[in-house]
């Protein structure tokens, strides 16, 4: 397995939620982006075993919340630049120039375990894009995507013997803001 490759402190303090008989194999700072088409800063580990999505708080170096999913259960990887709708809502808060463009990682999820609630449920899916911070030592967020779509890809094969379907294309962002982005992701298929 790959040694960390990240220089982040969120990473090292974050790496106590590999369980036990799982090794530790990369971890890397992100931007997650929730079914309401939010995004929050956080923290993915991958282990033998898993992959995990970690809420930390720097300022206290504290893991708030972590969710666990198996290496067997990432189905797909895409990558890819994200895109908006024309009319898109999101676009009133962010500049075109920001956000068209920007490389984009989405992890499905083979048994739709997004977590405990219905609207976690709801999206078979987690998308995530490279974090400030985890540009330190990379050239480009086209790197950090690639870098973890790769490494996931390892652990597969290492652990499973076989490896997800890798697609590379566009990443829609949802046209719609709040409860009613599940629905429209969900009947899309996005």
């Amino acid at each position: 397995m790959a040694a960390e490759t990240s220089s982040s402190g969120a990473v090292a303090e974050c790496r106590v939620v590999v369980e036990a008989g799982e090794e530790f194999v990369d971890g890397w700072e992100v931007v997650s982006i929730n079914q309401w088409d939010v995004e929050q800063v956080r923290v993915l580990i991958l282990s033998t075993a898993a992959l995990y999505r970690i809420k930390y708080k720097a300022s206290s170096g504290e893991i708030l919340h972590h969710h666990r999913q198996p290496l067997d259960d990432i189905c797909r990887i895409q990558i890819g630049r994200f895109v908006f709708g024309t009319f898109a809502v999101a676009r009133l808060f962010r500049s075109a120039a920001d956000e068209d463009g920007i490389v984009g990682l989405r992890i499905f999820s083979a048994e739709h375990r997004g977590g405990s609630s219905l609207l976690d449920e709801a999206q078979p899916f987690r998308t995530y894009r490279a974090a400030r911070a985890a540009l330190v030592d990379l050239a480009s967020p086209d790197a950090l995507v690639r870098s973890i779509a790769d490494a996931i890809l390892v652990a597969q094969d290492e652990a499973l013997g076989r490896r997800c379907t890798l697609d590379e294309f566009d990443i829609k962002r949802s046209n719609v803001l709040g409860p009613l982005s599940v629905v429209r992701n969900k009947l899309s298929g996005v």
